[in-house]
């Protein structure tokens, strides 16, 4: 497969501040890793962000 993790990240924390519920397409061990990966890093930066204000 090949899909823009970074974007699909991008559109799962758009979708999550929305609280809209969305399905991830079909992706390989590998990608979810790596998408899971990115989120981790988004949600993180997202708190950190949060608290400096």
């Amino acid at each position: 497969m090949n899909l823009d993790l970074t974007k699909l990240a991008h559109e799962v924390c758009r979708c999550h501040e929305q609280g809209k519920s969305w399905r991830l397409p079909p992706m390989t061990v590998r990608e979810l890793g790596i998408l899971a990966h990115l989120l981790d890093g988004a949600f993180i930066q997202a708190s950190a962000s949060t608290l400096l204000h």
